[in-house]
């Protein structure tokens, strides 16, 4: 995986039926890849850039994976 340390603190932080933002979701490889590993939690991306957002859409439902977007910045 890229940046697999990343991905290893995620899922070493994140309690069962946790809460993961993804702020900047970008291709959403974090958050799918969290949504696939721990299907009991909740992730949510931010994600402003419609064409990201739709690679995301993409991506999570190539793997199965339930994530909520939210098309919008954070402040």
């Amino acid at each position: 995986y890229y940046e697999s340390e990343v991905l290893e603190a995620l899922l070493a932080y994140l309690p069962p039926g946790g809460v993961l933002w993804d702020v900047g979701g970008n291709i959403g490889l974090h958050a799918v890849t969290v949504a696939r590993s721990r299907p009991e939690s909740t992730v949510v991306v931010f994600e402003p850039n419609p064409e990201m957002t739709a690679v995301v859409r993409k991506n999570a439902a190539l793997n199965g994976a339930v994530v909520t977007m939210i098309e919008a910045a954070l402040d």
